[in-house]
């Protein structure tokens, strides 16, 4: 079984503790998108079997081809591109609870996770810029400052959320 091996042992542990809490298969779960094929990217619903906003981005729209943009809710809000890689980013990111609650509402997600993939996340979306970076950093420790983790690990946090 190299289950184990796929994340570290923290986010293994995490995803551990979350598989036991949630098997009835309605949660739904909100962590890093990937690109293709990497065991560090939706590690948490691979690993659970909890359903996850988006999966791996290039895989899902290799195989989806023209229905892609319906599956990842595409869509134009006061002229601006979104979609679920979009809401994401929103998600760990902004320090704003109510943008942050409204993208937890638009899709029922019930938990939310903090780990190494979000981390990296952040940093992708950051480009180098350390004055961004910080403050994508302080997205991120919002779920610290309002929500409970109902599994930690290290340095790896998964929040159970109630939509407003």
């Amino acid at each position: 079984d190299g289950t184990p091996a796929m994340v570290n042992g923290d986010e293994f542990a995490a995803a551990q503790c979350l598989g036991a809490l949630e098997n009835d298969g309605s949660a739904v779960l909100v962590e890093a998108y990937g690109g293709a094929y990497a065991p560090d990217d939706c590690r948490f619903s691979t690993l659970t079997g909890i359903p996850t906003l988006l999966g791996w981005r290039n895989h899902e729209g290799q195989w989806r081809g023209a229905t892609y943009p319906d599956v990842t809710d595409a869509r134009y809000e006061n002229g601006v591109y979104r979609d679920r890689s979009v809401d994401i980013e929103e998600l760990y990111s902004t320090q704003d609870w109510s943008t942050a609650w409204s993208i937890i509402d638009r899709y029922s997600i019930d938990y939310i996770v903090v780990g190494n993939s979000e981390r990296t996340l952040i940093r992708q979306m950051s480009n180098g810029d350390q004055t961004l970076l910080s403050t994508y950093e302080r997205g991120l420790d919002k779920f610290a400052q309002v929500l409970v983790p109902v599994c930690l690990s290290g340095s790896t946090a998964v929040y159970r959320v109630a939509p407003q």
